[in-house]
C-alpha cells in the first residue's frame, strides 16, 4: 500500500503503480490486480472492475481499500490521496491488531511464569529437605 501511495504521490497512474508492485506478490493479490489491469486494458470502465474485485474477494482489509478507492474515484478524491488514507488506516488497523494479540499473550505468559517458577520452587525445596524429586 505505502509503495503504491508513493508511486501515485510521484506522478505514476495508478494502472502503472499497480503493474509494478503485483510482481513483487505471489498467490491471490497478484492475480486479482493482474485481472483488475486486464479489465482496464479492455475497457472495462473502473467503478466496475472494482465491483467486480469485491465481488471476488471477501477479505475485510481487502474490502475496505476497494470501498474507499470507490467512493474517492465518485467523489473525485485524487487517487493519491486515497491510498494514502487507506494505507494509513490499515497500518492502524494493524498496529491495533498487534497490541490486542499482545494483551491477550499477557497472563499467558505470566501463567507459564508462575508454573515454572512455582515448578522450580518446589524442586529447589525437595533438594533443600535432602529429598529426591520424582517427575510424574
Amino acid at each position: 500500500m505505502d509503495t503504491i501511495s508513493t508511486s501515485l504521490q510521484a506522478g505514476v497512474s495508478l494502472d502503472q503503480a499497480l503493474r509494478e508492485v503485483i510482481l513483487h506478490f505471489d498467490g491471490p493479490i497478484r492475480e486479482e490486480f493482474s485481472r483488475f489491469n486486464q479489465e482496464i486494458d479492455l475497457g472495462v470502465p473502473r467503478e466496475k472492475a472494482y465491483r467486480e474485485l469485491l465481488k471476488r474477494n471477501d477479505n475485510d482489509e481487502f474490502q475496505s481499500l476497494i470501498k474507499g478507492l470507490i467512493q474517492g474515484l465518485q467523489l473525485g478524491i485524487p487517487i493519491a490521496q486515497t491510498f494514502k488514507v487507506q494505507a494509513d488506516d490499515l497500518r492502524q488497523i494493524r498496529q491495533e491488531q498487534v497490541k490486542e494479540l499482545a494483551a491477550k499473550a499477557s497472563p499467558k505468559v505470566t501463567l507459564v511464569t508462575t508454573f515454572f517458577n512455582s515448578t522450580r520452587f518446589h524442586t529447589d525445596h525437595c533438594r533443600a529437605n535432602d529429598h529426591e524429586y520424582v517427575d510424574g
